[in-house]
């Protein structure tokens, strides 16, 4: 259970990371801003092997549990943060669930 909620957090970290270095004044399409956001999980979760070589979860079935649930966790923590800011919710809810599904899916092909 620890090392889920230590995949979750490495994602939520990685969110909040691009959120912060983010341009606002820039409105990108939304396809672009989700194709962007899935790039940077790739990255990030590659990178990440680097720091963390090992899965966390060492279950076969929790890797794919993770693979599926992260990005739905994620995205709907991130909607929930647009929605009280008066952002784009939806676009915020799929930022999130590619880039979290992207740095999952990295991790799960890389890791050992």
């Amino acid at each position: 259970m620890l090392d889920f909620i230590l995949e979750l957090l490495l994602n939520l970290v990685g969110e909040a990371f691009l959120e912060l270095i983010g341009n606002r004044r820039v409105r990108a399409h939304p396809v672009g801003r989700v194709l962007l956001y899935s790039f940077a999980g790739v990255a990030l979760g590659a990178a990440s092997t680097l720091v963390f070589d090992r899965h966390f979860l060492h279950s076969q079935t929790l890797q794919l549990w993770n693979l599926a649930m992260a990005p739905v966790f994620v995205g709907s923590v991130s909607w929930l943060i647009a929605r009280a800011r008066d952002r784009s919710p939806w676009g915020a809810f799929f930022s999130a669930a590619f880039f979290a599904f992207a740095f999952a899916a990295a991790r799960h092909h890389l890791a050992a």
